[in-house]
Parts: C-alpha cells; sequence; structure tokens
C-alpha cells in the first residue's frame, strides 16, 4: 500500500503510513542563477517527499519532523565551501552538511530535529545535465535524493556502500519517472 502524504504548515510534509520520518525542506536560494529552472523549490520538495516515503522500506528515521535546509548556489559559492570542509579547490554538483548536535546538549526527539544542509551548484549541475543529456530538473532531483541520503547515514566510501546507495537512488528515483542515471 502507498503511503499517504499531506501537507502541513507550508513545506513540511507529513508520512501518515509510519510514524518514522517525516521531512520538511527549507530551501534558500543563494544564487539568482536558479530562477532558470522552473519551478525549482516544488522539484526539490517532491524529491524530499519521495525520501520521506521511502522511510520504512529501507531506513529508520526520529519519529518526529526532521528539518533540512537545500541551499541553492553557484559554482563559486560551492568552490568555498568544498574548500573550507574538505580541502578540495573546485566545485561539486552537491555537498551535504550532516547537523551535529553539541555533547551534552538536551533534545527532545518527539520536538523535532534539524538534519543539515544540502547545497547545490547550480553551473556544475547544467553543465552535468548537458553532458548526459539529461533534463535538468532531473538532474537536480537525483541530487537533492543523494544529499538527504547522506544526511540520513548514507554513504558511498566504499563500493558495498555505493551500490547500496546507487540502487537506493534508482529506485526513488523511478518514482518520480526519472531513468536510472548510472547507466
Amino acid at each position: 500500500m502507498e503511503p499517504t502524504l499531506s501537507r502541513d504548515r507550508g513545506s513540511q510534509v507529513r508520512d501518515e503510513s509510519t510514524s518514522q520520518l517525516r521531512l520538511s525542506a527549507d530551501v534558500v536560494l543563494q544564487s539568482e542563477v536558479w530562477q532558470e529552472i522552473a519551478d525549482v523549490e516544488a522539484l526539490i520538495k517532491q524529491a524530499t517527499h519521495i525520501v520521506a516515503r521511502a522511510n520504512g522500506e529501507h531506513y529508520s528515521g526520529a519519529k518526529s519532523t526532521q528539518t533540512v535546509s537545500v541551499v541553492l548556489a553557484d559554482d563559486a559559492q560551492v568552490r568555498e565551501l568544498n574548500f573550507a570542509h574538505r580541502k578540495i579547490d573546485k566545485a561539486t554538483n552537491v555537498l551535504s552538511f550532516p547537523f551535529v548536535r553539541l555533547e551534552g546538549a538536551e533534545f527532545d526527539e518527539d520536538q523535532g530535529g534539524y538534519l543539515g544542509d544540502v547545497v547545490l551548484a547550480f553551473e556544475t549541475i547544467m553543465t552535468e545535465a548537458r553532458q548526459a543529456d539529461r533534463a535538468p530538473k532531473d538532474h537536480v532531483q537525483h541530487l537533492v535524493i543523494h544529499g538527504l541520503l547522506h544526511l540520513l547515514g548514507y554513504d558511498h566510501g566504499t563500493d558495498a556502500e555505493a551500490e547500496r546507495m546507487e540502487q537506493l537512488e534508482i529506485e526513488l528515483l523511478v518514482r518520480l519517472n526519472i531513468q536510472n542515471p548510472y547507466r
């Protein structure tokens, strides 16, 4: 049975079929170039919904609403972040920054939480989409899913981890009618 989703308080998405994961995406426009992609905020929220809906099938999350920020940046901004945090002096398509709670900080899981930030680089994404002959909107949704999975603990540091994460991405993209980007 397909989960039923409903909207609460703007962009918040509740998954009515499970109490395990609810995601709320705050979209932050850091670069005006993103206005070239029609309805980019709706695309991001749709990808976020897909991740929330798959929750019960692949991973367990917190019992309350988890908030993420999806930052729409340009290559220069992402290059700075990539160098500051990874010591790599070039832009990349997506960066994920999980929220780290300070040791000893009080936290009530039932009150919700902040998962972290997903930062997208416009020029890199557009170049990759063009080179792969993919619709930019499809590539954006793929990278939002990829970034959210990182915030949920997935990684691709080993071949086994990469295969597991790629398979999940492919399954989620199929739900958005987006073809396998790894072929």
